[in-house]
């Protein structure tokens, strides 16, 4: 490392001695005479005048440090250590303010900080500090700090009068409002960097707990980038709108000494809300030094500003990052009217940095929708996503403009990766996100969804074993659940959660969740605890395949999911809970699934400690190392009807349950205390009286049952939570009485399936009503189901709800008081049924 880079690089890059000693401390003129020297050997600036501002002090009332400003512009902060280096920031245009730092606190508290930290060490002086002192003090350095990339931001915008004019009303903040806040003040210079959007995504309302409602509805808002100078003295309608609505955007904590909101929200907002959909936070403490430097000096090498924040006293500071010198101090824009911009250090002792971070990557990725509302993803697209000619490849940063609840995503198939360098995952889950897979590419907007062949169109999300492949940044309200259908996950890697980090209210329907591997909790799923108990996140139609983790090898629960029609296949954990780990207190609702060879060192395939209500579920061949062969149950008020208990073992030797349950109407090898209980053989079928489950090929995973098998019509219709449809979409009770397990023998229906033209259900996605098209030839039924097959309601032709005789072309049903999610729509007629899936919003 040659002289010239090593010249102000970092606070401290010395070692140094016990105490302070008289010669390593710098008075006022020895540190003027620096600041000269410095001013004059790296600007145009000669014979400067400095004007002593401001003097950082310890305990003692001893210097720390010095702030010079000059008199034709610029400002020079010099250490009052020779254990340190001398130069700290600078700037030869902008002063800094008499009246107070501004947001430049935040590096000079941590300077403070740093040099009573040396001056309390027993280290002796770095021979290389020692020596810039001695070239400053004779004035033999020149022409060290040239800029390699000067400052990007043109704007010297504040967060006072007329940048708050829309901000709460409070007659105790400048100009009787509250502060814009610096959050939002750095947002929007960056934004105004690059002149967009023309208009946001969208709309946003918090509560504030002093000024009540805080609103901006950026969808409807034309941002008008030409009406913002570069600095406002007066009202400035197009400023305080941007300003305004960048509070909004992250819940600003808005007061009239100050106003303040989490960076970490910044990310978001500016996917969702402004269109910068690769906006990624970075924290400093998962870099090394090195790293972190190199990290944002590509960002700006890359003409990208980036917002900077850091916490400390008095609180968190939020500024712009937009240049560096050859030196490695970087160019910071205070938001405060210029004053303080300048090159500062961002290097100080021992690694501590006060909780640094930056949201980088941030620049315009226009994605927009078709005239239909639906967003169009190939692999190899490089368009703005309008049509499948104009596709996108980048459904990482789709997800984030597809969150009205009115855009729906259609991704062809194919694999993708995502965001390799976002440390989250690789995509991110929105609120309202409708995202589907399994498309071939040519579909019509007029396409039925409902139609895609997923198996011949595989839709892949690949972690290539290094990352988490989806993640939930925070948790959704029940009417912003988020829905993605038709996809494979596969090869995930994280902490928790390998394949999908999980909050509240997101749906994955025909999905496959394949190869995922956790350190701790969920090879493939970990679900957090919800904001509100009456949220969830469903799975119907799922496979869970070959998923590992320390606990829950597919699912680590920390919710209480909605299971419907699954498959759990061949998961690890390595403690317990094989497929399934339920943590305590918790609710899950466990329908028409199957767990098989799954193994775990306890509970082969569920660890129970939840309240579970389990319905026609198989529970079979799991195997655990130590104990609890195919279930554990902690907590006896779970309860488990129709389902079977049958292959499991520990060690070699069967065992099926373990723990107190209420087992109702169940099938269990060698028996269980419940009610109506079958005692199994362990064999699957034989000729003599024995109860042999008699499956159709269990070393296949092909549970479903032969017709001589004494589990059909042996269930109890008043299970709850029993659905309208098996595992395979069959019927669920086929012969007047439900079957035991998640397979109904179909042997026995006769169901006549009518033609999709002769019915049709619009508009889909629905509000208020849905209307169904029905063949007028005849009379019809019309029944609707939710996902758990439970009957929401039944209409006939004629009656209520119908739009004119028993014979009519059209049923029109109310949904407006239905939850969201999807409901299947059933017509009967003398000819035959028909069922179709909606969308109720």
């Amino acid at each position: 490392m040659n002289k010239a880079l090593k010249y102000v690089i970092a606070i401290i890059l010395a070692t140094l001695l016990s105490g302070l000693s008289a010669q390593n401390f710098v008075d006022e003129t020895f540190a003027k005479k620096i600041a000269t020297n410095f001013i004059t050997g790296n600007s145009s600036k000669q014979n400067p005048k400095l004007d002593m501002i401001h003097t950082e002090t310890d305990e003692s009332s001893e210097a720390n440090l010095y702030i010079f400003n000059i008199d034709s512009g610029g400002f020079v902060i010099i250490s009052a250590s020779k254990k340190v280096t001398p130069i700290l920031a600078y700037s030869f245009e902008n002063n800094f303010n008499t009246d107070g730092l501004g947001n430049a606190e935040y590096f000079i508290n941590n300077y403070n900080r740093d040099i009573e930290l040396v001056k309390s060490s027993d280290i002796e002086v770095n021979s290389y500090v020692s020596e810039l002192w001695r070239d400053l003090e004779s004035g033999s350095i020149k022409n060290r700090t040239a800029s390699v990339v000067d400052p990007l931001i043109e704007t010297r915008w504040n967060q006072d009068c007329y940048y708050n004019e829309y901000a709460p009303y409070d007659n105790w903040g400048p100009c009787s409002r509250a502060y814009a806040g610096c959050v939002a003040c750095a947002m929007s210079q960056v934004m105004k960097y690059w002149n967009y959007p023309e208009k946001g995504k969208g709309s946003h309302t918090y509560i504030h707990h002093q000024y009540g409602s805080q609103s901006a509805d950026f969808g409807a808002t034309t941002y008008r980038w030409d009406e913002m100078p570069n600095e406002i003295w007066s009202h400035n309608d197009a400023i305080a709108t941007l300003m305004y609505h960048c509070g909004v955007s992250v819940d600003m904590n808005y007061g009239a000494d100050g106003s303040g909101a989490q960076s970490n929200k910044v990310e978001t907002a500016m996917r969702m809300y402004f269109g910068y959909s690769s906006a990624k936070y970075k924290e400093r403490d998962d870099y090394s030094d090195e790293e972190w430097i190199a990290m944002l000096k590509g960002e700006l090498d890359e003409s990208r500003p980036m917002y900077f924040s850091g916490s400390g006293e008095p609180g968190g500071h939020a500024i712009v990052c937009d240049g560096y010198d050859n030196n490695d101090f970087f160019h910071f824009n205070m938001g405060w009217s210029g004053i303080g911009d300048g090159f500062y250090s961002i290097d100080d002792v021992n690694g501590f940095h006060n909780d640094e971070a930056v949201v980088m990557d941030i620049r315009p990725l226009p994605i927009n929708p078709d005239d239909n509302g639906i967003i169009y993803v190939t692999p190899d697209g490089d368009g703005d996503g309008s049509s499948w000619e104009n596709a996108t490849s980048e459904l990482h940063y789709a997800a984030s403009v597809a969150s009205d609840g009115n855009t729906q995503i259609w991704v062809k198939s194919g694999t993708y990766y995502g965001d390799s360098k976002d440390d989250k995952g690789a995509f991110c889950i929105y609120p309202r996100n409708r995202i589907y897979g399994g498309f071939s590419g040519n579909e019509s907007p007029e396409f039925d969804i409902d139609n895609r062949d997923i198996d011949a169109n595989p839709t892949i999300l690949d972690g290539e074993s290094q990352r988490r492949v989806i993640y939930q940044s925070d948790h959704f309200s029940n009417s912003a659940y988020s829905l993605w259908d038709g996809f494979t996950i596969q090869n995930g890697s994280a902490g928790s959660g390998g394949a999908i980090y999980l909050c509240s209210n997101s749906y994955f329907y025909n999905c496959k969740f394949i190869d995922n591997s956790a350190e701790g909790q969920g090879g493939a799923i970990y679900s957090v605890s919800p904001s509100n108990e009456s949220s969830a996140n469903i799975f119907e139609n799922c496979i869970f395949e070959n998923n590992n983790s320390s606990m829950g090898g597919a699912i680590f629960d920390n919710i209480g999911l909605k299971l419907t029609n699954c498959r759990f296949i061949g998961n690890n954990a390595t403690t317990k809970g094989g497929a399934y780990y339920v943590y305590m207190n918790k609710f899950p609702e466990v329908v028409n699934c199957l767990f098989a060879n799954n193994t775990a060192v306890d509970g082969g395939a569920i660890y129970n400690r939840g309240n579970m209500t389990m319905t026609n579920c198989n529970v079979v061949n799991n195997e655990a190392h130590n104990s609890k062969g195919g279930l554990y149950n902690e907590v006896k008020y779970s309860r488990f009807y129709n389902s079977i208990f049958w292959g499991n073992s520990v060690a070699g030797v069967a065992n099926q349950i373990e723990g107190e349950c209420n087992l109702i109407n169940c099938a269990v090898e060698d028996g269980f205390n419940g009610t109506n209980i079958i005692n199994l053989s362990p064999l699957n079928n034989g000729t003599d009286n024995k109860q042999y489950p008699m499956f159709k090929n269990p070393d296949e995973n092909d549970y479903e049952l032969l017709v001589e098998s004494p589990l059909i019509n042996a269930g109890d219709n008043s299970a709850l939570n029993l659905p309208e449809f098996d595992i395979n979409y069959g019927w669920r009770i086929g012969q007047g009485k439900v079957d035991i397990g998640a397979y109904e023998y179909q042997g026995g229906v006769d169901v006549v399936e009518l033609n999709d033209e002769q019915f049709e259900i619009y508009p889909n996605p629905a509000r208020d009503f849905v209307k169904v098209s029905t063949d007028n030839s005849q009379q019809s039924t019309v029944r609707v189901y939710n996902t758990l097959g439970m009957l929401v309601e039944e209409i006939i032709a004629g009656t209520r709800h119908a739009t004119s005789a028993p014979y009519s072309d059209e049923i029109e049903i109310n949904v407006s008081d239905y939850r969201s999610g999807v409901y299947f729509v059933e017509v009967y007629t003398a000819n035959g049924s028909v069922t179709k899936k909606f969308i109720k919003e």
